[in-house]
């Protein structure tokens, strides 16, 4: 089994989790992510008992679903009227016109092009690159752990969450947003394709829509009073998010 695997390793590896805010350790995880993509192209040996999601080309489907339920949430906002509920109302629109426009760009991108591309290279993603599955040795190691949500999928939705993992930390800080694109890029080159895309996920609010889908969809049994301080924290970056946003489109 792959997970058996995974808890052996870490019962030898004299590490801890990696500390992203530190540009040594975020550099060095940075590029572990890149090896990982390039030595997953071609994998087919999955172990028995084991499985690959397959969302090559789903991603459309995921964005047209999460600007509905923009309006889904708020047709339940209009009814409960809660704290949360008439701070949702007071913003939803702003975010729900961030939505749209990620949607038409993706449409309008040759996302379909990526897709078919990476069904060719077969390479699989990680989808929960964070901290607490990097490990850092003394030594200036990186090893990787939890390969439990293991997808095919294309590379770039890896990058983008690890983007937002670590930028959503320091007010979406340009230079180590940048910092991050260059260092996956000196290993492995990204296109004028990807970066778009990259562009356009990144564009999709997330973190607003994952916040509000929670708490209305009853994911998370946090309080309305947590939740409300998390809508709260999200809501009060964007100024930090859409300067970093204007950036990276300059990019393209």
């Amino acid at each position: 089994m792959l997970n058996d695997d995974i808890y052996v390793l870490t019962d030898w590896i004299d590490a801890r989790e990696c500390e992203l805010e530190n540009p040594i350790e975020l550099k060095a995880a940075t590029e572990k992510l890149t090896l990982m993509h390039e030595a997953s192209y071609g994998y087919t040996n999955v172990p028995q008992g084991a499985r690959i999601r397959d969302n090559v080309g789903k991603l459309m489907t995921r964005f047209e679903k999460r600007c509905n339920k923009f309006l889904l949430m708020r047709k339940m906002a209009e009814k409960r009227k809660s704290m949360f509920d008439y701070e949702y109302l007071f913003t939803y629109s702003y975010y729900h016109e961030l939505a749209k426009e990620a949607f038409e760009k993706l449409k309008n991108s040759n996302y379909s092009s990526l897709c078919e591309e990476a069904r060719q290279k077969r390479g699989f993603i990680h989808r929960d690159y964070s901290y607490h599955n990097i490990l850092y040795t003394q030594d200036g190691d990186v090893y990787i752990i939890d390969f439990d949500n293991l997808t095919y999928d294309l590379r770039v939705i890896d990058i983008t969450s690890f983007m937002q993992k670590v930028l959503k930390r320091i007010h979406w800080d340009i230079k180590t947003g940048e910092s991050i694109l260059n260092w996956y890029s000196n290993i492995s080159p990204l296109s004028k394709d990807e970066l778009e895309l990259i562009y356009i996920i990144l564009l999709f609010p997330y973190r607003y829509w994952k916040t509000c889908n929670r708490y209305y969809n009853g994911k998370k049994s946090w309080s309305e009073k947590v939740f409300t301080a998390k809508l709260n924290e999200v809501i009060s970056e964007r100024e930090f998010y859409l300067d970093f946003i204007k950036w990276l489109e300059k990019q393209i």
